[in-house]
């Protein structure tokens, strides 16, 4: 019986967690990001070379290709994959905390808004973002416990997963600094050098076997060469001061979003501070009332260009900080989670050209352990709170409510890259690729009718080249991109003007070019959607393809509103 109600959180959790995603996931059809990931997933053994630049990201392919394939292969299949990935990361998340703070639906409770609010506003498909949150989430669970418990392999086993990581996504590899915790435990536990070095050892030798078992996976699959690409490609951004993932932009954008978060947090904290000393005061009614009028309004100011990023995360940085001063002495576990935490926390958006709005993957251990800790006593009866300090009380609920609030509004409003009206969202498409997947009556309109009139002109297995913003049609039709990336425009001129010049010298054939009238990055496609976007780039791209066109007298041969199928006299 006492088991029983010992593992009933985590159950309630496991369901929660299921149910909240799946109920989400069969709206919204984007013809751009979603494109570009499903089709590296579905061509990871048929056409690699297509993938982009590289396989960089080998593991998330990897992972991706098969837990879509065993949930059925379409659109849908890739989603429920990602509804697995964050249940099993909830879930990770829970069990590791658990073991502080004891087993509690308050905790569950906590770590089941962290997936409302992650999953509020980001893609709902499985991709590196949040495999590489599932990894550094079990990662630093195995950390902690292999310290706490000074277990040889559990370190060794928590460096294979942060080694591994490194192959979800490349800047992973920054998560061997977690090493640092090796360090901070033993000086808390005042080790001798010797056991130091020989815990640093444990962990540096697991994340080099954990590196090289994926890698001798790679070579087992011959994919060294598009792995290679894929550096070549990320250190070529890295070092052109004009791309979107320069070094230096991208450690500008650090300093910057950091500065912005300890500012804007210490604004927060204060007037938090000060308006809950207040409230706390009120009478009970009263008191209730204005909890939710203060949530809604930090609620619509987290919502606000994404404030959330660095009010939040500042925040949890701050708090972090705080627990490992004043617990490193009494509650050393505690503190040494929190270390963990942070810097997950830190290292998760590293590398993203979104900055910190990525740290949302890294709050897993972060945001649950800060708001526990402000009300929960550590390994004492599950729900009994720390104290009856009313102001924390009402600080923590506030900010907890405010949360729930941003992101349950947020995930009604928005799916990615389709109409922000969910009633509208009730139209199939009638493609196998596409059962399950629901949209507007407009946007399932036009994209059914290309998707009938392909079938004369290409067939799975094809080249076909594919241009503005619309790589999901290599995943619709199964057909190779043709330039080596599913997503072309995303290169910029010259480099298109290049691959078209050498495939006009090698390519035996020209292919099928299939091309989108209006701008899919938008929400409102087609309705209400400007034709193409204006940056100088995109239009020097497809003037570039306009000529190429002239030079093999491609003619339009289907059109709707939408979408035109050009073929060549040539072919």
């Amino acid at each position: 019986m006492v088991n029983r109600l010992i593992r009933q959180p985590f159950i309630w959790l496991a369901a929660g967690s299921l149910t909240w995603q799946v109920l989400l996931i069969w709206q919204g059809l984007d013809f751009t990001d979603l494109g570009y990931s499903l089709t590296g997933h579905q061509q990871f053994y048929i056409a690699p070379e297509g993938i982009g630049e590289g396989l960089v990201n080998w593991l998330s392919y990897f992972i991706g290709h098969w837990l879509g394939a065993f949930f059925g292969g379409a659109v849908i299949s890739y989603k429920l994959a990602y509804v697995l990935v964050i249940t099993i990361t909830a879930l990770s998340a829970y069990a590791g905390l658990a073991s502080i703070f004891g087993h509690s639906r308050f905790l569950a409770t906590i770590i089941f808004l962290v997936t409302l609010f992650i999953g509020k506003a980001s893609e709902n498909w499985i991709g590196y973002n949040n495999l590489t949150a599932l990894f550094y989430t079990v990662g630093a669970i195995l950390l902690f416990h292999g310290l706490i418990k000074e277990s040889r392999a559990l370190i060794m086993l928590a460096g294979m997963v942060l080694g591994a990581n490194i192959f979800v996504r490349f800047p992973n590899i920054l998560g061997v600094l977690l090493v640092s915790a090796v360090w901070l435990h033993a000086w808390s536990k005042h080790w001798s050098i010797w056991i130091t070095l020989r815990g640093t050892a444990y962990f540096l030798s697991g994340a080099m076997l954990g590196i090289t078992l994926i890698w001798m996976l790679i070579s087992w699959h011959d994919h060294q060469q598009f792995y290679f690409e894929g550096i070549y490609a990320i250190l070529g951004m890295a070092t052109d001061p004009n791309s979107h993932h320069s070094g230096s932009g991208l450690l500008k954008m650090f300093v910057q979003d950091h500065l912005k978060a300890f500012m804007l947090a210490s604004i927060f904290a204060i007037t938090g501070a000060v308006a809950s000393q207040w409230i706390a005061t009120r009478k009970n009614a009263l008191r209730k009332g204005l909890i939710l009028i203060c949530a809604t309004l930090l609620a619509a100011i987290f919502y606000y260009e994404d404030l959330w990023k660095w009010i939040l995360v500042g925040f949890f940085y701050l708090s972090l900080i705080a627990i490992i001063a004043m617990e490193r002495h009494n509650r050393q576990p505690l503190a040494l989670m929190a270390f963990i935490a942070f810097m997950v926390l830190m290292l998760t958006p590293l590398g993203s050209n979104t900055g910190m709005r990525n740290a949302m993957y890294g709050l897993w251990l972060a945001l649950p352990l800060v708001m526990t800790w402000l009300l929960k006593q550590p390994n004492r009866t599950p729900d009994v709170p720390l104290s009856l300090d009313p102001a924390r009380q009402t600080f923590v609920n506030t900010i907890l409510l405010a949360i729930g609030i941003n992101a349950i509004v947020t995930s009604w409003l928005y799916t990615y890259r389709d109409s922000e009206d969910r009633l509208a969202m009730t139209h199939s498409i009638a493609a196998p690729l596409l059962i399950g997947c629901l949209t507007t009556e407009a946007r399932a309109h036009v994209v059914g009718e290309l998707l009938r009139a392909l079938p004369k002109y290409v067939r799975p297995g094809d080249s076909l080249l594919a241009y503005n913003e619309m790589p999901l049609i290599h995943f619709l039709t199964k057909t190779r991109p043709w330039l080596g990336n599913p997503w072309p425009m995303l290169y910029g001129p010259s480099k298109i003007d290049r691959l078209l010049r050498l495939k006009e010298i090698n390519a035996t054939t020209l292919p099928v070019i299939v091309r989108a009238k209006i701008n899919t990055s938008s929400r409102q496609w087609p309705e209400n959607s400007s034709t193409m976007g204006t940056e100088d780039r995109e239009d020097e791209s497809r003037r570039i393809f306009a000529k190429f066109e002239q030079r093999h007298d491609y003619e339009v041969v289907w059109s709707n509103g939408s979408f035109e199928i050009l073929i060549t006299g040539e072919q």
